[in-house]
């Protein structure tokens, strides 16, 4: 990707005065003043206090500069030249780019961030519900393109609103700021407020958004099989004129217009439908939502407390003790428990006790108690280890030393048994073999392709060669059949 050269006067060492003359030209340029000479920039620039000291010699140098990085085209203005000198003197008419002007309206949205508010009316939903209707009847009874166009153009729009408002709205009550909890009783009193608005807003939105789910599934067929190619030949039609067909040739600019629409009617199922795979947008709104509005009444709740922590704790423990002490039974006593201590600050433990019962009709309170040992989570702590002597192991040891003897004692034998000249030909035994003579063979195969000359010892001692041939045989073994090389063993030697 190019570089933005237009994008330099925001992040260089002048920003501030770079900004101040893009400012200007840009409150111009919305006025449909497109054009500015110097001394017209000089005006304005001398309005604001800090640059008392700022010359013409300055503001030409920071002109250039602006030209330099094609911020601003210079053009020279001969209806005010009348004499040779006034002509090299050069005077230019200075106007904002195309990339200027697109910058500078997003740095002035920067700016004014602060001040945008969203909005989390339902209505949008509403309107693209009744284009999607409006281009449904259009199509059933004529092909009016250009209708279906500019409602499709409507849509996409209310669509993109929708989008924003309700992400800027709840961007303030996502993200948590400080200042936010400033005033608390002002939080305290319109806490009622933002939780009422929340709540309809979700009300809102779950009828409505049913609705339109309705209103696409009724559609979607005939919207992906007729009415979006009408839209995207439309599409291309109007861009007959566009310079940038000039670069594309008209497959790669059908290609690029049919992408773009499908996308777009994609985003806007996606958004009210879910799959397998994803949560729809809708149903993400939702949850953050109902997320927000529990946020909201614990921060009530915790700010209320932080009101709290000055009164005298000593009087309030007599209120409570008191309260206690005129419960009629157990039951008042543990809705009073609940009541006073809440669940704020309940932690639950998952342990592997089991329950007496898993029914739900038996009460908490008529379990058993149960004893959980809980350990340090200090790095420091290290749990005491019981000490213990060390097992006498010799028996076990003597055992599998006798087995293993016994095994190989076993494959010796196997050997001999087909041993002819020196030499072993794994392919001539007959029946099968034990899946221990199975794993002694192919480990004697392995250890001697470890070597270059092919040659090992087995286990028992004896120095061997062996020879692959290009042959293959199945090897009969008790445990199933294995298909491999045929190999033939040269023993060097008792």
């Amino acid at each position: 990707m190019e570089q933005i050269k237009e994008a330099a006067y925001l992040s260089a060492p002048k920003s501030a005065v770079y900004r101040r003359i893009m400012n200007i030209f840009f409150k111009e340029y919305e006025k449909m003043k497109f054009y500015l000479y110097k001394e017209d920039i000089y005006n304005e620039i001398k309005k604001i206090s800090e640059f008392d000291d700022y010359s013409m010699e300055d503001l030409k140098t920071d002109l250039d500069a602006l030209v330099e990085w094609n911020n601003l085209s210079a053009i020279q203005d001969t209806k005010k030249v009348y004499t040779i000198s006034e002509y090299k003197n050069r005077e230019f008419r200075y106007s904002m780019s195309e990339r200027a002007v697109i910058l500078e309206r997003a740095a002035v949205m920067i700016d004014n961030l602060h001040l945008e508010t969203g909005n989390l009316s339902t209505n949008y939903i509403l309107r693209i519900q009744d284009s999607l209707e409006q281009i449904k009847r259009i199509s059933e009874h004529e092909e009016n393109v250009d209708k279906i166009n500019e409602l499709w153009k409507i849509l996409q729009e209310d669509f993109k609103k929708l989008n924003q408002n309700y992400q800027d709205y709840l961007r303030d009550f996502y993200i948590q700021k400080p200042e936010f909890y400033g005033e608390i009783m002002e939080f305290i009193s319109y806490k009622q407020k933002f939780v009422s608005i929340l709540k309809n807003f979700v009300r809102e939105l779950q009828t409505n958004s049913r609705r339109l789910e309705k209103t696409i599934e009724n559609i979607k067929e005939k919207m992906e099989n007729k009415i979006l190619f009408l839209i995207i030949k439309a599409e291309i039609e109007n861009q007959e004129m566009n310079l940038n067909k000039i670069f594309l040739t008209p497959e790669e600019l059908k290609e690029n217009v049919e992408e773009n629409i499908k996308g777009k009617w994609e985003s806007l199922k996606n958004w009210f439908f879910s799959s397998e795979e994803r949560k729809s947008e809708c149903r993400q709104v939702l949850d953050i939502t109902g997320e927000i509005i529990r946020k909201i009444l614990q921060d009530a709740f915790f700010l209320t407390q932080k009101q709290s922590w000055g009164i005298n704790k000593k009087e309030e423990y007599k209120k409570i003790l008191k309260m206690f002490s005129e419960c009629e039974d157990i039951k008042e006593a543990h809705k009073l428990s609940a009541h006073v201590f809440g669940i704020q600050n309940i932690r639950h433990y998952v342990t592997e006790i089991s329950k007496g019962t898993e029914s739900i009709e038996e009460s908490l309170y008529d379990e058993k108690c149960g004893e959980y040992k809980l350990e340090s989570h200090n790095r420091v702590y290290k749990p005491k280890l019981e000490k213990s002597g060390f097992e006498n192991r010799d028996d076990i040891k003597e055992k599998f030393r006798l087995e293993y003897k016994e095994k190989l004692e076993e494959n010796k034998k196997m050997i001999k048994k087909y041993l002819s000249r020196g030499k072993l030909d794994i392919s001539k035994i007959e029946g099968e073999v034990s899946s221990d003579f199975r794993k002694f063979i192919l480990n004697m195969i392995s250890a001697a392709n470890l070597s270059e000359n092919k040659i090992s010892t087995t286990e028992y001692g004896q120095k061997y060669k062996i020879v692959q041939l290009e042959e293959r045989f199945v090897l009969k073994c008790e445990d199933g059949n294995l298909e491999m090389p045929k190999f033939i063993f040269e023993f060097l030697g008792e």
